[in-house]
């Protein structure tokens, strides 16, 4: 038997932009402040600090942007639109262009993410590969493979990267699951030809306490997970 602690859920509140439907969300690395990029005809991407009950539009951020957190530093954002990469570092309140001429095409439902623990590391799944920022989205490098979707777990004890990094995607000429230790150098696969899954371009994650641990949405199979031998 599984026991829960008491939790309080609130509603969006009365003050939600105008128009807003689903779209996006991401939060702080110390749970105070939530972004919002809402579906639906409102226009501008959001944020509060009151857990929903009132919303304030971000500046200088496009409607539809999509958006990460930094996932060490909590007044971090991150987020990206048409070829260009933003950060904020006043909690979301304003952005600042970073990268830009960047690919415009993203892949995966979150193509944009924060590698935990490591402050100012932004990964971002684009049309021409995965690439990886160490300076919080001012530039952007690289990493030489295809990911229809990726994710992070918790770093080997040898590792030399922040997190273990898990790819749906290509590496060189063969398309199945990855992970690497290095921050993108190398890559492992970590499946085989019988084991693909039919459609996997929605989500893989990496355990955040166990290592070789990994998740892996099927869109519409089911979810399914394994560990390292």
């Amino acid at each position: 038997m599984v026991l829960w602690p008491q939790v309080t859920f609130r509603g969006r509140g009365s003050a939600e932009p105008s128009g807003a439907a689903s779209g996006q969300v991401a939060v702080s690395a110390n749970g105070l402040t939530t972004l919002w990029a809402p579906a639906g005809t409102a226009s501008g991407v959001y944020y509060t600090t009151t857990f929903g009950s009132s919303w304030t539009q971000c500046g200088t951020i496009p409607t539809g942007a999509q958006i990460a957190s930094d996932r060490a530093n909590a007044t971090v954002f991150y987020a990206f639109s048409a070829g260009t990469a933003y950060y904020s570092t006043d909690s979301g309140k304003t952005f600042t262009a970073g990268a830009t001429g960047l690919n415009a095409t993203t892949y995966s439902n979150r193509p944009l993410k924060g590698v935990p623990g490591a402050a100012g590391h932004v990964w971002l799944a684009s049309g021409s590969g995965l690439l990886k920022s160490v300076d919080g989205a001012k530039t952007f490098t690289s990493v030489g493979v295809q990911a229809v979707a990726f994710g992070f777990g918790v770093k080997a004890s040898t590792g030399t990267y922040a997190s273990a990094v898990y790819i749906s995607g290509t590496v060189g000429s063969v398309t199945g699951f990855f992970r690497s230790d290095d921050g993108g150098s190398t890559w492992t696969r970590i499946n085989d030809d019988l084991h693909q899954y039919g459609s996997t371009n929605i989500a893989i994650d990496g355990d955040k306490n166990v290592y070789g641990r990994v998740f892996i949405g099927t869109n519409g199979l089911g979810i399914v997970y394994g560990s390292s031998s």
